[in-house]
């Protein structure tokens, strides 16, 4: 079974930075992928 096969949602997470104690999340995105097609983008 490949990656066109497949259903998924891809996540982007932007950060203030590369440290976990002293940085946070500013913005969450996501893709829903099926069959390598995106069909749901964030809006």
């Amino acid at each position: 079974m490949g990656i066109e096969n497949n259903k998924y949602v891809v996540f982007d997470l932007e950060t203030t930075g590369p440290d976990v104690n002293r940085d946070y999340i500013i913005e969450i995105d996501a893709v829903k992928i099926e069959d390598g097609v995106i069909t749901e983008p964030h809006k």
